[in-house]
């Protein structure tokens, strides 16, 4: 076998080089054609704007280009003599044709199909076709223009890559162990690009807010990208229980208070706290508890004493908390294939009302997509371990110790214009709970976990964090709102009477205004979807949006729901449903489960077919906005 180099040693690298940046001018000039024939849903771009745009694009373009371009990549760079037979050129090309060509269908498509639902396409319209009676010529002859352009794209691709590479003969690989190892680093460039770089979690739709503001993030991504990462995502099944008609007599998402509050211009802000589960606060619970300081703001406080979280992770927690939208699938929404959609939140609607919005945690910058749905919602800044710029208080693992980043955090707020919505979600009590090694031996160890450490040091920071704000001039007309992302553990708590069904996913929702809302205790129900119209209530927002919860200052809550382990539950005072989509799994009185009430449920009294009714009209209605991607459209 010869080992020496030949002057066509990188001859089939150029070939793929060059068919490579040809498909990436293309999606470039496509994303600009999407951009005119759809202007009247994204209007003029700002210079700055569009060069962030461009940037972001070339991503998702490159992103796009390794996923269909695989085969391609690993055919044209094979070690193997096998490469210099003209046949086997014609084949890469053909392939490399067809896959560019499929590719660019999608992208022609969704020109037309974009204003239908204001999202790139995804799996979901060849599931529409398959329902509509309409034959090709139906379908194609109203857009002939755009078939005219697949097809001058086709051309264009075709003539190009003669133009550039000829089919010209180029010998086989002389020197086997140079072409693997350029195999080895030019798949490994491939991964790169596919994923979207080294850092953080691959690269999705939600990324694109990174760049864009949500009305023109579809600018940043393209239509093959969004269509490919849906065929992986799992669909929510479209559920009617009701006509349409019969739903709003059930469930609505509309919401409007008029109320007559005086309290336009506080300051709103919301603590977040890493998987409090309501039974390490002591005051809720009548014992010592873990959570001194909070304790003693719940003594000055509105609190909500069966309040319970929307979900369990705090990528599902968080939109249910800030846009009232829960997570009723597997997936959360910010990782779903329906990430694309319009969502608002909080942030959007203060806006309004000319509040600087900010949102802190200490992690890296990609955790979880926070930061990008916080883009997506409108929040004006994002603070985080990079913002912080100190690693000296780096915990090694997840971010910023939450007694600095707290510090941090209240600096930030003294500088802001009032008034100011800001959200910090703290980080301390995540797995695997460290605690700076100052404190060793200071806080007190929980009887069944770690976490009751790092509650307390958390607990500790959050005392900190009060004492130096309190000595600003804004703390006095500022809302400070407290809960959890999510419970600890669904099955392990500090307190043996949380492992209950009914009690598993207790969080605190604490609502304290120094001087202003009553100290007060309530019993009625409350949960993370219902703070966003709460507050939205308390400080004078009189539009309408829409939201999964209600006002706990303007209406009373009769349930909570979640969705977890494929099941939907739903309780209020006197019941917990668990639906598996079709009909009751399991049904327990809050004082213990009946076995026999499943079997008799339709016997039981109207409170109990409430429930169910309930939960199937919250079910079809959230399924269908997500599939008609309307929950933005407030009506």
């Amino acid at each position: 076998m010869n080992h020496s180099l030949s002057r066509d040693d990188l001859g089939y690298l150029s070939v793929l080089f060059r068919r490579i940046l040809l498909i990436l001018l293309i999606y470039t000039l496509f994303r600009w054609i999407f951009y005119y024939y759809n202007f009247p849903l994204f209007g003029k771009i700002q210079t700055a704007e569009m060069i962030r745009m461009i940037a972001g694009g070339l991503r998702f373009d490159l992103s796009v280009i390794a996923y269909t371009n695989l085969p391609v990549i690993v055919l044209s760079l094979l070690p193997f003599s096998f490469r210099r037979y003209k046949g086997y050129h014609y084949g890469v090309f053909i392939l490399f044709l067809l896959l560019n060509s499929a590719a660019f269908f999608l992208a022609t498509a969704d020109m037309e199909y974009y204003g239908y639902n204001n999202r790139r396409i995804t799996l979901d319209l060849f599931m529409l076709v398959k329902e509509v009676d309409f034959t090709l010529r139906e379908m194609v002859q109203p857009y002939w223009f755009l078939m005219a352009l697949f097809l001058l794209t086709v051309a264009v691709i075709l003539t190009a890559d003669i133009r550039l590479n000829g089919f010209k003969k180029i010998s086989g690989p002389q020197n086997f162990f140079f072409h693997t190892g350029l195999f080895i680093l030019v798949m490994g460039m491939t991964f790169i690009l596919g994923r979207g770089g080294i850092k953080g979690k691959p690269l999705s739709a939600i990324n694109a807010s990174d760049y864009a503001s949500f009305e023109k993030s579809s600018l940043v991504t393209n239509s093959p990208f969004v269509f490919l990462h849906s065929l992986h995502a799992k669909k929510n099944p479209q559920m009617t229980y009701f006509t349409p008609e019969e739903l709003p007599n059930y469930f609505t998402t509309t919401r409007t208070y008029n109320n007559s509050l005086e309290n336009k211009n506080m300051n709103v802000v919301f603590i977040i706290w890493e998987s409090l589960s309501a039974d390490y606060i002591g005051s809720l619970n009548g014992y010592p508890g873990y959570t001194p300081f909070l304790d003693s703001l719940i003594a000055h406080s509105l609190v909500f004493n069966n309040a319970y979280a929307n979900a369990e992770r705090s990528n599902k927690g968080i939109p249910a908390i800030l846009s009232s939208y829960p997570s009723l699938m597997n997936t959360a929404f910010v990782s779903s294939s329906f990430q694309d959609n319009c969502m608002t939140g909080i942030s959007n609607y203060l806006k309004k009302l000319n509040y600087h919005c900010s949102f802190f945690h200490g992690g890296n910058r990609g955790t979880m997509n926070f930061y990008s749905y916080a883009k997506r919602i409108g929040f004006d800044a994002y603070y985080g371990r990079e913002e912080f710029a100190d690693d000296s208080y780096y915990d090694g693992k997840w971010g910023i110790y939450d007694e600095n980043f707290l510090q941090f955090f209240a600096g930030k707020l003294n500088e802001f214009p009032q008034p100011f919505l800001s959200v910090v979600l703290t980080i301390s009590s995540h797995h695997p709970f460290k605690v700076p090694e100052k404190y060793t031996g200071r806080f007190k160890k929980g009887n069944s976990s770690e976490i009751a450490q790092a509650i307390s040091y958390s607990d500790y920071s959050l005392g900190e964090f009060f004492r130096k704000i309190s000595r600003y001039s804004w703390f006095s007309n500022t809302l400070f709102v407290i809960t959890a992302d999510h419970p600890f553990m669904l099955q392990e708590h500090e307190l043996s009477d949380y492992n209950k069904p009914e009690k598993q996913f207790r969080v605190p929702v604490i609502f304290y205004c120094p001087a202003k809302i009553r100290t007060e205790r309530r019993e009625i129900m409350a949960q993370q979807v219902d703070i966003m119209p709460s507050v939205l209530d308390y400080i004078g927002f009189n539009e309408c949006f829409n939201a999964y919860g209600i006002s706990l200052f303007s209406e009373k809550s009769n349930v909570t729901y979640q969705f977890d382990n494929n099941m939907y539950r739903i309780q209020d005072d006197h019941y917990l449903l668990v639906f598996d989509g079709t009909g009751p799994a399991e049904f327990h009185y809050l004082n213990g489960l009946n076995e026999n009430a499943i079997g008799t449920i339709q016997k039981e009294d109207n409170g109990k077919a409430f429930l169910e009714n309930k939960l199937k009209a919250i079910i079809q209605t959230y399924n269908s906005q997500l599939a008609k991607n309307n929950f933005c459209q407030c009506n």
